[in-house]
Parts: structure tokens; C-alpha cells; sequence
């Protein structure tokens, strides 16, 4: 008979890595408090609120450039005449 009692099964090394790993896991839980966790849903929306501010930045600036172009032609347009 087996002394270890796993009636021939080798799961000793996997319970031992599975303990590891949890361990290992566990010890790694303050990482979801940092700032820089992409799955904390306050960082998340931080980033969604910047993107729409970038966003929103970029689309005045081409109207910027629209409105801008718009001048120069009618300028051109009032020289010409």
C-alpha cells in the first residue's frame, strides 16, 4: 500500500503549485487599489473621461481649421473681385 495516501495519483505536485499560486495570487491583491490598474472601474472611467475630452479637443480644432479655411477663401474671393 501507499503511504502517502493518493491511492498512486502524482497530486501532490499540482496541490503544492496550486497553493503556490494562490499565495502568490492573493499576495498580488494590493494591485487592484493602485492607480494604474486597468481593471479598477474608477481608472476606467477616468480614461474613458479623458478619451472624450481628447476627443472633444480634437473636433474643435478641425472646426477651427474649417473655419479658418472658410476666412482665407472669402478673403480670396473678396481680393479677386
Amino acid at each position: 500500500k501507499i503511504a502517502h495516501g493518493n491511492n498512486g495519483n502524482n497530486n501532490d505536485n499540482n496541490n503544492t503549485s496550486n497553493s503556490n499560486t494562490f499565495i502568490m495570487v492573493q499576495g498580488m491583491k494590493f494591485l487592484s487599489k493602485k492607480g494604474f490598474n486597468p481593471q479598477n472601474l474608477s481608472n476606467q472611467k477616468r480614461v474613458w473621461e479623458k478619451e472624450q475630452q481628447a476627443k472633444q479637443l480634437r473636433e474643435q480644432a478641425r472646426q477651427r481649421q474649417q473655419q479658418l479655411q472658410r476666412e482665407r477663401d472669402e478673403e480670396e474671393l473678396a481680393q479677386a473681385r
